[in-house]
């Protein structure tokens, strides 16, 4: 996950050079800086998954099963699609500025996005629950 992400940062660094003749940036960063920091929000992306894991076993819920109750189960049906995606914006926000609106549109768009990918491998048989 971790030099994927560095290597996503990578390819967006390179799209936006090449997208535009004025040199596009998200961030006034090197390239290297951009690999470092998507390895940096690869890591974020994923150290945020360890809370929520840990509560879910606190709560008697086995990996990858729904809690026995229906408003803990909405809970970490909620949490599942936009803890990862708010644990890289916060590695991100650490060393770059993220302006507050673009943070909840990625946290809300990206929610939606973690759920219909999961619909699809569910779907395709890759996955035995979309949540």
């Amino acid at each position: 996950m971790i030099p994927a992400t560095g290597m996503s940062f990578l390819l967006l660094h390179a799209t936006m050079q090449m997208a535009l003749a004025e040199k596009l940036q998200l961030w006034p960063l090197t390239i290297s800086e951009y690999f470092l920091l998507g390895c940096w929000t690869g890591l974020g992306f994923m150290a945020i998954e360890l809370p929520n894991s840990f509560a879910k076993r606190q709560l008697n819920i086995v990996p990858g099963g729904p809690a026995r109750s229906h408003r803990v189960r909405n809970t970490c049906f909620i949490l599942d699609q936009i803890d990862s995606i708010a644990g890289g914006l916060l590695a991100v926000w650490i060393f770059v500025p993220v302006p507050l609106s673009s943070a909840l549109s990625l946290l809300m768009l990206g929610g939606v996005a973690h759920y219909v990918f999961n619909a699809v491998l569910m779907h395709l048989g890759l996955r035995t629950r979309a949540a």
